[in-house]
């Protein structure tokens, strides 16, 4: 037989064939030319890296060492709490430790300190008020950032007026006081600096390297004279927020280089490109006849093999199985296309994100044959407890299979209580639910069906769910409040239990909640743990009792967490260094770390106490081997049964326990991290409130009875602890 259209077929696309190989052929010998270029690319971001961990690795370097200054600098804590400009002594130990500072941190051009109490800015010359000091502006930003602080950009700094400017990149760090008064401690380095540290890692006759800012600032102030020089590798660093560019210098090897390297990827792609024209060209002519059959089998959509005896007509039959394949998969698309659009749909009706009118709503509810007539709607959340377990637990396979049981016994088991049921997965772990009434029946009809639902998940699979149910709701508009009511009852699980329905009109979870109450119990928790107080324990337990009982939110109770661990972890940092290895052994961090997994407030209480207990534990036995620690307990009882005599001091304290004033009082501080004078003010103060807020006592009386004989040192006292005069607070305690 013969095949007149395989031979032209064969001798059209031969030619072609042979021009594109050869062409291929002479761009295999072009791509080891370029072989270079790319090696020199990965050269420049090996470089740029290079650069960019060096200054990194310096800047961090001092970042770390001015926290660890500000930590453990014991004469940094003096003068930030010092309340004296004039302590002469003080200052130069100060400037001794910030010329020591500087000594280890060659990088580290300049220092100031910054002390909030009164207002002053020390540097490594002069002492200035912050008004006066000429970076009072960057200063007061600070101090009022609640954010993390980072590496600045360069600017201009001057010491003072008449000095010449400096270009600098500055970073400070936060110092708090025990009255929680907030100093700085502020570093510069020179933009030279930094140009030297990155000059040292390249050659600037090949290579440039260049540094930005988050704002595009240039860091290193040579980038104007870059523009015409091809970069190559950019990278930006995490921890400065900066991006580092590199290159090289455009010269005429390289800028001939780089022109013939494009100048053959575009002829080739030219070249390419009349192949496939000339090789489409050739086809279509040659099976112009054959493709208007095929094309009437496409346009009928149907339609049986054409069975034949020459190889041409082969195609026709090939035609009408691509036909039926796209046909297969069109329809699977449109599935699919069904399913994006009621997930959609739902979305758009619990987020309430536009209005839908009647008629669309009938029009949707007819697609998804849900009731297009509706009395009552309830959202259901469904959440599967602890799934950070599901997830680690079982393999992706078994959660689809699981999640798949839980939205078809959902839809069963409401479908048996004769209600529409229309739910979806919104995320990971939580289904949404819609029940829909075409007759009134009420919530109790879906509460049965809620409970029959869950004693079905119990029983059937290896894991619980919660359901958060909003209010009934009578027009589809309502439905993302009833949504949002389901979200709210689903946050109370963290008191009520996993494997539970819940309504929110049965909750009476408090929202915001005022918490500066508990902030004085927790350090009171924090303080009496670090002096290994036999009543920290009960404390604890009032503590967790109190969230129950005052109904607190979920999050609520996370930040009261969160703040007694940073009020432990400070209070034990203050202790001598033969207290501090229970927290050097990632103690704190195993309480945070339940913090990040417990959805319940069971979950996290003992948990808590038991870290706490291994801790305190330890503690004590430190304290133990202290030969002051249980004199030093007395003499704290002492002072707060008698707090209130005005002639408490440290030589009543003298006669009373046969101690050196000043040692005494140097124990006082290492044992319970805050000053005898401090320490007995903020008890004297703490009646007083108790005081002015029960009694209609005059302030003269109340002075005397919280241990001052002069009203004026009493007033002065109360102010400064509480920022207000104690007729200021009565006042707003009273509104």
């Amino acid at each position: 037989m013969k095949r007149p259209w395989y031979y032209r077929m064969l001798l059209s696309y031969l030619p072609i064939l042979l021009f594109i190989s050869s062409f291929l052929f002479f761009i295999f010998f072009q791509e080891l030319s370029a072989q270079s270029k790319r090696d020199a690319v990965k050269a420049n971001h090996v470089l740029n890296l290079l650069a960019m961990n060096k200054v990194e690795n310096s800047l961090n370097g001092i970042d770390y060492a001015l926290v660890d200054f500000t930590l453990n600098n014991k004469v940094l804590n003096q003068f930030f709490q010092s309340k004296s400009k004039q302590n002469v002594v003080l200052n130069k130990e100060m400037l001794k430790e910030i010329e020591t500072f500087k000594r280890q941190n060659p990088l580290v051009d300049s220092i100031y300190l910054v002390r909030s109490q009164d207002e002053i800015v020390l540097t490594e010359r002069y002492m200035f008020s912050e008004d006066d000091f000429p970076e009072n502006a960057y200063i007061r930003e600070m101090e009022q950032s609640t954010g993390s602080m980072k590496w600045t950009s360069p600017h201009s700094y001057q010491e003072f007026a008449q000095s010449a400017p400096k270009n600098m990149v500055t970073l400070a760090r936060s110092y708090f006081t025990p009255l929680g008064e907030r100093c700085l401690v502020v570093a510069n380095v020179k933009v030279d600096t930094l140009r030297l540290l990155v000059e040292q890692t390249y050659n600037p006759e090949v290579s440039f390297v260049s540094v930005t800012g988050a704002d595009d600032t240039d860091i290193l102030g040579n980038r104007g004279n870059l523009k015409d020089h091809q970069m190559l590798s950019e990278t930006r660093s995490d921890y400065l927020n900066w991006t580092f560019r590199s290159g090289l210098v455009n010269g005429a090897f390289s800028k001939l280089a780089f022109e013939v390297s494009k100048f053959w990827i575009i002829l080739g792609a030219i070249t390419v490109i009349l192949g496939l024209v000339a090789i489409v060209y050739v086809t279509r002519r040659n099976y112009r006849p054959l493709e208007n059959v095929v094309s009437q089998i496409q346009s009928l959509g149907t339609g049986k093999p054409i069975k034949t005896g020459t190889n041409e007509f082969m195609l026709i039959e090939s035609a009408i199985e691509d036909l039926k394949k796209r046909s297969t998969i069109m329809e699977k698309q449109q599935e699919e296309e069904i399913t994006l659009r009621k997930k959609h749909f739902l979305y758009e009706v619990i987020e309430g994100i536009r209005h839908i009118r009647e008629d669309e709503w009938a029009d949707e509810m007819a697609k998804y044959n849900l009731p297009e007539a509706l009395q009552g709607a309830q959202v259901l959340a469904i959440e599967i407890d602890n799934y950070a377990v599901f997830n680690r637990s079982f393999t992706k396979r078994d959660q689809f299979l699981f999640k798949y049981a839980i939205h078809n016994s959902a839809t069963e088991i409401f479908h048996n209580y004769s209600l529409s049921c229309w739910s979806e997965w919104v995320s990971g772990k939580r289904l949404i639910c819609i029940v829909l009434q075409s007759e009134h029946a009420g919530t109790e009809r879906t509460r049965q069906a809620c409970g029959e639902f869950l004693e079905w998940v119990t029983h059937h699979l290896p894991l619980t769910v919660t359901v958060g149910m909003g209010a009934m709701v009578s027009h589809h508009d309502q439905i993302a409040e009833s949504y949002q009511e389901a979200l709210q009852a689903l946050k109370t699980k963290f008191f009520r239990g996993l494997g539970t329905v819940i309504l929110l009109a049965e909750t009476n979870v408090r929202q915001g909640a005022e918490l500066f109450t508990y902030l004085q119990p927790i350090r009171s928790l924090a303080q009496d743990f670090r002096i290994g107080a036999a009543g920290w324990g009960q404390t604890f337990k009032q503590l967790f009792d109190d969230f129950h009982s005052d109904h607190l939110s979920a999050d609520d109770v996370i930040s009261l967490l969160n703040y007694l661990i940073f009020q432990l972890d400070r209070t034990i940092s203050e202790l001598a260094p033969e207290y501090q290895k229970p927290r050097r052994d990632k103690g704190m961090s195993l309480l945070t770390d339940v913090l990040d997994t417990a959805e319940t407030l069971q979950d996290i209480q003992l948990p808590f106490f038991r870290i706490l207990y291994e801790i305190g534990e330890k503690i004590g036995s430190a304290h133990s081997a202290n030969n002051h620690h249980h004199l030093l307990l007395e003499m704290r009882v002492y002072i707060e049964m008698n707090f209130t005599n005005p002639d408490l001091s440290l030589e009543r304290l003298k006669e009373e326990f046969g101690l050196n004033p000043k040692y005494l009082s140097q124990l006082f501080k290492e044992k319970f991290g805050e000053g005898f004078m401090d320490f007995l003010i903020r008890l004297r103060i703490e009646y007083a409130k108790q005081l002015l807020r029960t009694t209609p006592d005059p302030i003269q009386s109340i002075a005397g009875k919280a241990g001052y004989q002069s009203v004026i040192s009493f007033t002065r006292a109360f102010k400064k602890v509480t920022s207000v005069s104690p007729g200021d607070y009565r006042k707003q305690k009273e509104q």
